[in-house]
């Protein structure tokens, strides 16, 4: 499970396979991304900057950003919640590039996987953001066959990649 939350937002902006699969689960969460969005006031200009119309699966996107967001304030506070939230975007990019695209097809890849895929696991303490998490996983699992996915679903990316890093 922990390897198919890691590629969470590989698939979200993948532009692979089962485009209309992903079209039409998609479109569930379309209220919800615009209520979201509009909840979310000023940030909702970061959300739609780091989801951009091309995106194979826009709604997912937002609900994603918003829960990431609003994770950020739960965990960091309202006051350093936008230096939380980017570190976690810079980690899971350092994540991919320094080390799981690099070591694709070896075996240290796998092992780290197993290793650290449950570091950094945050339960939200929020109901509704609980009700955001699942109603992403439910779009997930619909996109993802065998994946059956389930909360946590946020993960530390800088305490993931320290881990991945550590392994040897």
């Amino acid at each position: 499970m922990t390897h198919y939350i890691f590629i969470f937002s590989l698939i979200i902006f993948s532009a692979a396979s089962f485009a209309t699969k992903r079209e039409s689960a998609d479109v569930i969460l379309k209220g919800l991304a615009a209520k979201v969005c509009e909840k979310s006031g000023p940030d909702c200009e970061i959300i739609k900057r780091r989801c951009p119309r091309m995106v194979p699966m826009p709604n997912t996107c937002i609900v994603r950003e918003y829960f990431d967001l609003e994770v950020a304030k739960e965990r960091c506070g309202v006051d350093t919640y936008m230096t939380c939230y980017q570190d976690n975007i810079r980690f899971q990019g350092k994540a991919l590039h320094e080390f799981t695209l690099p070591n694709q097809g070896k075996p240290i890849l796998k092992r780290a996987f197993k290793e650290c895929g449950p570091v950094g696991y945050y339960q939200v303490k929020s109901s509704e953001l609980k009700n955001i998490e699942w109603a992403i996983i439910g779009v997930m699992n619909s996109v993802m066959e065998q994946a059956e996915l389930h909360p946590p679903t946020y993960q530390d990316s800088k305490a993931f990649f320290e881990c991945l890093v550590g392994v040897k």
